[in-house]
């Protein structure tokens, strides 16, 4: 039994790795094809595509390199013939096309971890209700939002609460090191835009902590300025710092979910920045400050107000107001609370196991879901 699964990013392929896992034990008979990084390979993936090709990130990015994403699309349908079920994670430009060319298919099209179009492109939210089966959600609202446009959604908590170095108390600020984690990014084009500012903050901080560390992580083929501590795992830079510079996205719920008081930031190009102001409809734009009930947790900086003076100026302030810092801290405690237990793959799985054995089950094809927002 053969399932199309497609995640384009490293912390897709990391949860996607565990889900495939995990699924394997409940359906040993499964093989997996499609698109997927080191990590799914290691579970048995045949990957289409070598991962590194799909680090793109920004609207005109991604737009420049139309013609490779359009060829990928047309491997995958290839495959639609030949497999049980299409398994989607997050990555919702791409995967929401191969949706629809499942849809035309009748292959039943799963979602794990949905595409956030309660932050923006809320027009996605058609094509979600229209094509997918199932929707595995990994945040506590998404349930009830997506179930009221017509979705079959089912909330199976965070897989970062999977990871099990997240899941003891973290460790507190006194017993870590006077220690700075940089974290610009997983992908190359992010080094690249985010490296000379954090530069300049790093300047600008040792004026004021002359003796402070700088700790980084870099994925494979980045080189990050030698001065800077390179600590492979990012669990433990975080857990080991006292303050940590963000980018916006997934990392940044590692470090609330690390205990680590933090500054976001993010810069992308000026025409990706303008489409996303046109479009994201939030107050925020750090996970973390989204789902706080109340004022904003985090100070954000993006484009043009991620500058290194007000970078290094709100570190400084976490690392010299305890106040400021556990105020952080207090409020990422709450948010662990929400995010569901740990057993999320496993959850995901046995969800997943259960839709596809019905759907196998009927001996034909399925269809479209009917319902439509």
């Amino acid at each position: 039994m053969r399932v199309l699964i497609s995640a384009g990013d490293p912390s897709g392929d990391r949860h996607a790795a565990r889900l495939m896992a995990e699924w394997r034990r409940l359906q040993p008979e499964l093989e997996f094809v499609g698109i997927g990084g080191p990590r799914m390979q290691q579970q048995g993936l045949h990957s289409l595509v070598p991962f590194e090709e799909l680090a793109v990130v920004g609207f005109w990015e991604v737009a420049q390199r139309y013609g490779f994403f359009r060829r990928l699309l047309r491997r995958c349908q290839a495959l639609l013939p030949e497999v049980a079920a299409v398994v989607l994670v997050d990555y919702p430009g791409f995967n929401l096309q191969l949706a629809k060319a499942a849809r035309r298919h009748g292959v039943p099209v799963y979602y794990y971890i949905a595409p956030q179009v309660w932050a923006w492109g809320r027009w996605r939210l058609r094509t979600l209700a229209e094509t997918v089966s199932l929707l595995l959600v990994v945040l506590p609202f998404e349930e009830e939002f997506f179930q009221r446009h017509g979705i079959r959604t089912v909330f199976v908590g965070h897989p970062l609460l999977d990871e099990p170095i997240l899941c003891g108390e973290p460790p507190p600020l006194s017993a870590r090191e006077p220690q700075v984690i940089f974290l610009p990014g997983s992908r190359r084009q992010e080094w690249q835009r985010h490296l000379p500012v954090l530069r300049q903050t790093e300047e600008l901080l040792r004026r004021d902590f002359p003796e402070l560390r700088i700790a980084t992580t870099a994925p494979p083929g980045i080189d990050p300025p030698p001065q800077w501590h390179h600590n492979a795992n990012v669990y433990e830079a975080l857990r080991s710092s006292r303050a940590a510079l963000v980018k916006l996205g997934t990392s940044t719920l590692e470090a609330a979910l690390c205990g680590t008081p933090f500054v976001a930031f993010y810069r992308t190009s000026a025409l990706s920045y303008g489409l996303a102001r046109l479009l994201v409809r939030l107050p925020a734009a750090t996970l973390v400050n989204i789902l706080a009930p109340a004022a904003p947790v985090v100070p954000e900086f993006l484009q043009w107000q991620a500058r290194p003076q007000k970078l290094a100026r709100a570190l400084a302030r976490l690392l010299c107001s305890e106040t400021a810092a556990e105020a952080q801290r207090t409020a990422f405690a709450e948010l662990r609370q929400r995010l569901g237990q740990p057993g999320v793959a496993r959850r995901a799985a046995s969800v997943l196991a259960e839709a596809l054995h019905a759907a196998t089950s009927s001996g034909t094809r399925q269809s479209a879901p009917a319902t439509t927002p």
